[in-house]
């Protein structure tokens, strides 16, 4: 059967009600929005920041346009509000300001047959895509290992205090892609599982890598994906409800003191009364006089 070269767009849900799911896509147009008939990719009604029919990816010779389709809060690319926008594997796609964000990834695969459109596979494994903080990066796989750190000769650098220089590294092994620790004292941990000093992890899809006991994390996704997380999510804690317990019956001496001060009650609203008769015939009796 004859081959030939396909193009695909492999789209990574950075946020929204799809986080960290990945799509791909072989024909186009590419419409995103919130109906279902009409749009490729589809969000909830309720997420209103998103139009009707939002937006849309058309091919191009070998190139993409995404096209904003006139909408009220708008498309942004890397924070820019644009109309209409030729896109490159690695950029970040906002749809409103405060709305849902993708990440695209372009290529090339020799093929003999695809579906007219593909939906919620795997991207081609020809790469490892690691996601840092919106900014996309793409290696090639069976070449040097990879290194993420805080030191700017590291291939992916990630500034932060929790990570040492060079921190962990990734490469490919017999089809396997394969972290080890870099820091000499056992930081990383998989699935809370810490790795041994030069211990070899073969990850598997949604592996969760911790580079400290605090974070910042990786998740493993769709065989060659690495989604980045400063921190994980959590749920907020619910507020603790403090049970107020009233016992059957109460101990006896609170239940003699109780009597006790409603009999000097009774006995004052007792004298009180007859005080007020006494006044009574006493004023009576100067009348008669």
């Amino acid at each position: 059967m004859k081959q030939r070269n396909q193009m695909i767009i492999s789209i990574i849900h950075m946020s929204g009600p799809y986080k960290r799911e990945s799509q791909d896509f072989n024909k186009f147009p590419i419409r995103i929005g919130r109906i279902p008939e009409k749009c490729d990719i589809c969000y909830p009604p309720t997420l209103t920041h998103v139009s009707r029919v939002h937006a849309e990816i058309t091919k191009e010779g070998e190139r993409f346009k995404l096209t904003d389709l006139n909408t009220k809060n708008g498309t942004f690319i890397k924070g820019k509000k644009i109309t209409s926008h030729f896109i490159k594997s690695g950029d970040t796609i906002s749809f409103a300001k405060k709305g849902p964000k993708i990440s695209i990834h372009v290529t090339k695969k020799e093929i003999s047959h695809l579906p007219e459109r593909i939906e919620e596979t795997h991207p081609p494994e020809d790469k490892i895509i690691i996601v840092i903080n919106y900014k996309t990066y793409d290696f090639p796989l069976n070449r040097k290992p990879i290194s993420i750190g805080q030191n700017a000769s590291c291939n992916c650098q990630i500034e932060d205090n929790r990570l040492y220089d060079h921190h962990m590294q990734i490469k490919y092994v017999n089809d396997k892609i394969i972290i080890t620790d870099l820091t000499g004292h056992n930081k990383i941990s998989v699935n809370h599982k810490s790795l041994d000093e030069n211990d070899e992890h073969f990850l598997e899809i949604d592996d969760l890598i911790s580079l400290t006991s605090d974070g910042p994390f990786f998740q493993f996704h769709d065989g060659n994906q690495l989604i980045y997380e400063s921190s994980l999510d959590q749920e907020k804690p619910q507020k603790k409800i403090t049970e107020i317990v009233i016992p059957d019956q109460l101990p006896d001496d609170i239940v003699q003191k109780n009597l006790n001060r409603d009999l000097v009650k009774t006995i004052a609203v007792i004298s009180i009364v007859f005080f007020i008769l006494f006044l009574i015939i006493v004023i009576f009796n100067i009348k008669l006089e």
